[in-house]
């Protein structure tokens, strides 16, 4: 992989970097790639945000180096390496790390005076995030948060309507801009197009999406030298193989920016339970990835992530959380969810609820949810090769054209 051509313009607030990535290993053809951010005051783009959100991809590709026209940090170039190591035993036939080749050599670059920032996208993980931030930091401190960074279409590589991107957009950037008033943070926005270097979206959550986020991390934080990436599990899943992980995430900064994956020693209940005390966060949470749909809300109200809030949201004693539409959340909610793809760990979102809503008196919600998880698991098996379930899968595609699996999908929705 070559990443050359890197121009940089700036103006009325805005900075944009770009560059020409060519494949070298792949029959790809090039792509311009590009950085914005978007804060008040002078900014610049560190063009290592480049080498880190192309290195998984050009390392899944088989690119043998990745050359660019300029310095890197001997930093990122370690921590890439190291991030290859740790894929590489996740992931069986993994290839080997590319060489990264500056035209100008390893330089590290020099931080600023310390300063602290965030990623933030309206949701349970980086609420938390804030509100830990919040109490335990005292407001003069270097890494009580000054900044929270938001992601412009951040669902990408998502295929989806430019109705539904702009919906999104907009309840995003309303969600952040409310707790950035509260919790009294700058807002800067990125966006970028470096995800498509490697765009198929299980891929993207299995392998690239922590490089990317890092990447727009470096991106954003030329007056920052500390940013947090939020996790989005914890220790309950012996902190599983995912492409936002402790042992990769911290792995892309750089001796000026200090990357931090914050938030694994605490549940997903937890972290909902603490924010349910949080009103401005109540007021303004945001997890929703549907749309568009009619009304003001926030959120739909009704997919996996929402019913799974609603649910946490209960034992915390919110029966009616204001971002929410649809009222007291009812069994029939749980059993319309639609099925979740098998990486998604049905159990790991779900399991921690089952105890706390029997023991807020909600059984039926506990035993709508387990059956959920039951019918999820057999259509788990149905795709995988196991059992007798491959033969009778393989006859259904032959010969009744998938016809079995509908009616089994059709099945876990009702």
């Amino acid at each position: 992989m070559r990443i050359a051509d890197l121009r940089t313009t700036s103006g009325d607030g805005r900075v944009r970097s770009q560059a020409r990535v060519s494949w070298e290993e792949t029959e790809r053809p090039p792509a311009t790639v590009f950085f914005e951010v978007f804060r008040r005051g002078d900014a610049s783009i560190d063009q290592n945000a480049f080498v880190a959100g192309a290195a998984i991809a050009a390392f899944r590709a088989g690119e043998r180096r990745i050359a660019i026209d300029g310095t890197v940090c001997p930093l990122l170039r370690d921590g890439i390496a190291a991030v290859v190591g740790v894929l590489g035993s996740w992931y069986p036939g993994a290839r080997r790390a590319p060489v990264v080749e500056p035209s100008r050599g390893f330089v590290a670059p020099r931080p600023p005076a310390r300063r602290s920032g965030l990623l933030v996208s309206g949701g349970i993980d980086s609420l938390f995030s804030i509100l830990r931030n919040r109490r335990e930091l005292p407001a003069e401190h270097p890494l009580a948060f000054r900044e929270a960074i938001r992601v412009r279409h951040l669902m990408f590589p998502v295929v989806s309507s430019p109705e539904r991107r702009a919906h999104i957009e907009r309840r995003s950037s309303a969600a952040v801009a409310a707790i950035a008033r509260d919790a009294e943070l700058d807002i800067v926005e990125v966006t970028t197009n470096v995800a498509a270097l490697d765009d198929d979206f299980e891929s993207y959550l299995k392998w690239t999406h922590g490089s990317v986020l890092a990447s727009c991390a470096l991106a954003a934080a030329a007056p920052l030298t500390d940013v947090t990436i939020s996790a989005t599990h914890d220790f309950r899943t012996e902190l599983k193989s995912w492409g936002s992980h402790p042992l990769l995430d911290e792995e892309l900064g750089t001796a000026a920016v200090r990357i931090r994956h914050e938030g694994i020693e605490t549940s997903r209940l937890q972290k909902t339970i603490e924010i349910a005390r949080w009103p401005a966060a109540l007021q303004a949470l945001y997890v929703c990835e549907a749309g568009p749909f009619p009304g003001d809300a926030l959120n739909c109200g009704r997919c996996e992530k929402c019913v799974r809030t609603r649910a946490a949201l209960l034992v915390a004693g919110i029966e009616e959380p204001p971002t929410f539409p649809g009222g007291r959340l009812r069994v029939e909610d749980v059993e319309a969810m639609p099925a979740l793809a098998s990486f998604r760990r049905f159990r790991y979102y779900w399991d921690e609820l089952l105890a706390p809503l029997r023991a807020a008196g909600r059984r039926d919600l506990a035993e709508a949810i387990d059956r959920l998880a039951r019918r999820q698991k057999s259509i788990g098996e149905w795709k995988a090769d196991r059992g007798w379930k491959p033969a009778l899968r393989r006859f259904d595609e032959r010969l009744l054209g998938g016809a079995l699996l509908r009616v089994g999908r059709r099945w876990i929705r009702r």
